[in-house]
């Protein structure tokens, strides 16, 4: 539920309110912000009397010329990327191709010889899926939400670039490369020696993830400022799914507590870092007040 808007969103949310499509919730706390600001409710009240007076504006007609140009322009011949049947069909070669590319970085780093090839054919399906998925909501996420509460179109974006980054960082250095060094090195076995093998995946899982995701949710965190916790959750938890197949195609070799501590941890660092860099950057480059940043 939305308790208040600021003087910002008063101003994003206009344009709305002057066209009547307003939802009840952001009409009733815009009502309550313009009756405690006044420079607010002085801003609504001269963009209602400037739209009042424009629908009173008499019509002239339009040319026949001029009808078909714009029909030509814009209802007949709209842009091809912008049609839905062509974004999907984008999307799901993009998929396919990140599936394809995802695969290829991974390739050495993961044993996918001990698959069946069902079970490839299973996953790979997945991440294409998902990576499409994740692609759609990013070229057609404002149609979706048009009120831009969560930024559907960012989160989408920020998963995928985070998957980029994630992949690049195991492709330089994997988990399992960076779990065996750190068992045959004397100064990390005092370190991690006690832990054991599920710990040491669960700790460098949860790392691998957190820390691409906290970059890149920071970096977006500035248009997220409306609601940065729940938007990072939902950016945290689109990556991890994007991530998920690659990881079980790194698990080909380990026990399944060792596949589930890596999944456990990279859980965790996902959604600990979404929220908490989008968080973290609304509050301390775009402040607002508590309720705001939830």
């Amino acid at each position: 539920m939305i308790n208040a808007v600021s003087c910002e969103t008063t101003q994003e949310l206009l344009p709305l309110l002057l066209v009547e499509e307003l939802d009840s919730v952001h009409q009733q706390a815009l009502d309550g912000h313009a009756q405690t600001c006044g420079r607010c409710a002085e801003l609504v009240r001269i963009h209602q009397g400037l739209w009042s007076q424009l629908e009173r504006w008499p019509m002239e007609p339009v040319s026949a010329e001029l009808d078909r140009a714009v029909r030509a322009a814009t209802v007949e011949r709209p842009q091809l990327w912008r049609q839905p049947v062509v974004q999907v069909a984008l999307a799901l070669g993009f998929g396919t191709l990140a599936c394809v590319g995802g695969t290829f970085l991974l390739n050495g780093t993961s044993s996918l010889r001990l698959f069946h090839p069902a079970t490839l054919l299973f996953w790979g399906t997945v991440w294409a899926g998902l990576s499409a998925f994740a692609f759609l909501l990013f070229v057609r996420g404002d149609e979706i939400e048009p009120a831009h509460e969560f930024g559907l179109r960012l989160i989408g974006l920020g998963g995928l670039i985070t998957l980029g980054l994630s992949l690049g960082l195991t492709k330089t250095c994997s988990v399992r490369d960076l779990v065996s060094y750190c068992e045959m090195q004397p100064w990390t076995r005092a370190l991690f020696g006690n832990l054991g093998t599920e710990t040491s995946y669960f700790v460098f899982g949860g790392l691998y993830a957190l820390l691409p995701l906290l970059l890149v949710s920071f970096f977006l965190g500035d248009r997220l400022r409306r609601r940065p916790i729940v938007a990072g959750l939902l950016m945290g938890a689109l990556f991890l799914a994007l991530s998920l197949p690659g990881i079980v195609l790194q698990c080909g070799a380990f026990s399944f507590g060792v596949a589930l501590s890596w999944i456990v941890g990279a859980a965790l660092g996902s959604l600990v870092a979404g929220p908490a860099g989008a968080w973290l950057r609304a509050r301390v480059f775009s402040p607002a007040p508590p309720e705001q940043l939830a």
